[in-house]
């Protein structure tokens, strides 16, 4: 049922999950335009359908929930996804490694056209859409996220992605990236999708501090910080980041062997990815990394670990670093799955929960994980933890903990009056009286999206795609 007017309908279902860990038996949603006007329960929406003549859907067999969030993607290397089944189906055979399989992901993205990377982004804003998610963190090489997310009809924060090593070069390497985002924001895709209903942020992404000298994320955090928004970037993802970081190139050789290893294999990758004209001598003399620091304190000590910053992955942190990133004011999304393909650790999640440190779930790109998809990535993320999350509260954190990363869930992000109309319906195999049961099901593989709606709007209908 595709609604599209301002008049007040009635959306019921064998259950409601709002978000805040309320669940509604047979419960109901009123909408009217793109606003939620109120949560009934049962017997409240049957009474109103007695007095008033409103559009409505009673689907027994579905969960109604808030639309779901990721908060890490690539969506331009969605179509990527032949390395991830590369990588899964030799696991057993090799060491798994961050720096080969980023080598295997830029050879193939080298190949690819302007017209391939448009192509990849519209599939993963799709998935995304058919996998209930309303709301993404993208961190874009080449912006089509953005316009694939608009174009679509869904809500994310696109970061475009900065990259630069040499400090020299910090400014012109800034004003470069910042005329790239400029024709972005001004693209007619995301200007009509941000004059109906602001949908679509753009932010700068810093790759990663072994990619982004301090010179240039300080210009980077400046900007993000004169238009109040989130910067996006990865983080102590692998124990090789952390070597490099910690070798200072005059005393290389005062570390172990296996220090050194690890980070040769980063100064390798980053040898053969560097573009022409990059001075020979770049990775043997760079100041910051005399320090000899985490990934988390690097960032700490010039000042780049603040409030503004959501950092992916996260998987190598010390208590020292989480003491910092918590009194800093960082934001965090955790990749278990992803990190698993590239033989990285864990984030230590609980670590985090007891530091307060706010995080919600990314999927990464389709090229490490196997799908976009938020119920996948919690379940899995549940299995992993030491101790589980009650159902209600891992439902939280790919919806409302989600939003309130983003400093979005004043308008969205719940099942909640004068919020705004996110929400998705999920097709049950059968009316389930138990809500342990009903919560299982939500994130069983076999569920499937039949609508999603986003600012009242119609975006996925009866398990397809609704294009306007």
């Amino acid at each position: 049922m595709n609604y599209s007017t301002n008049q007040a309908r009635l959306l019921a279902a064998g259950w409601v999950f709002t978000g805040t860990g309320e669940a509604l038996r047979h419960g109901g949603v009123l909408l009217r335009g793109n606003k939620i006007l109120d949560v009934l329960p049962e017997s409240a929406w049957r009474r109103l359908l007695e007095s008033e003549n409103l559009p409505h859907s009673h689907r027994p067999a579905a969960i109604l929930s808030p639309g779901l969030f990721n908060l890490h993607t690539h969506l331009d290397y969605t179509d990527a996804s032949s390395i991830y089944i590369q990588w899964q189906a030799r696991q057993s055979g090799r060491p798994q490694n961050l720096f080969a399989w980023l080598k295997d992901l830029v050879s193939l993205a080298r190949t690819w056209k302007a017209e391939d990377f448009r192509v990849s982004a519209e599939h993963g804003a799709r998935e995304l859409a058919l996998a209930g998610v309303i709301h993404c963190a993208d961190s874009s090489y080449t912006g089509e996220a953005a316009r694939a997310l608009a174009a679509i009809g869904l809500k994310g924060l696109v970061g475009l992605e900065l990259f630069g090593l040499d400090e020299e070069k910090a400014a012109g390497n800034f004003e470069s990236w910042l005329k790239r985002f400029t024709a972005l924001e001004a693209d007619p895709v995301i200007v009509k999708a941000n004059q109906e209903n602001r949908r679509i942020t753009l932010t700068v992404a810093p790759h990663a501090p072994y990619t982004v000298a301090p010179a240039l994320w300080q210009l980077a955090r400046d900007f993000a910080q004169s238009r109040n928004l989130t910067v996006l970037a990865h983080l102590a993802e692998s124990r090789q980041e952390c070597a490099w970081l910690k070798v200072s190139p005059r005393l290389a050789g005062d570390h172990d062997a296996e220090t050194q290893s690890l980070a040769g294999e980063l100064d390798a990758y980053l040898e053969w990815i560097s573009p022409p004209g990059t001075r020979p001598d770049l990775l043997k003399s760079l100041p910051f990394k005399e320090g000899g620091r985490s990934p988390t304190a690097h960032l700490a000590a010039h000042g780049l670990l603040d409030e503004n910053l959501l950092a992916a992955h996260l998987v190598e942190l010390s208590p020292e670093d989480i003491g910092q990133f918590a009194t800093l004011g960082a934001r965090a999304a955790l990749c278990l799955r992803s990190n698993l393909t590239l033989g990285n650790n864990a984030a230590p999640a609980e670590a985090l929960e007891r530091a307060a440190i706010p995080y919600s779930l990314g999927t990464d790109s389709r090229a490490s994980s196997p799908d976009l998809c938020p119920r996948a990535e919690a379940a899995y993320f549940n299995q992993k933890r030491q101790e589980p999350l009650t159902a209600a509260a891992l439902h939280r954190l790919i919806t409302l903990e989600a939003a309130r990363v983003l400093a979005v869930d004043g308008h969205t992000g719940s099942l909640t009056a004068g919020k705004q109309a996110d929400l998705a319906i999920f097709e049950t195999t059968e009316d389930l009286a138990d809500e342990e049961a009903s919560y299982k099901q939500f994130f069983a593989a076999s569920t499937r999206l039949k609508d999603l709606f986003v600012d009242g709007r119609q975006v996925v209908s009866d398990g397809e795609l609704v294009f306007s």
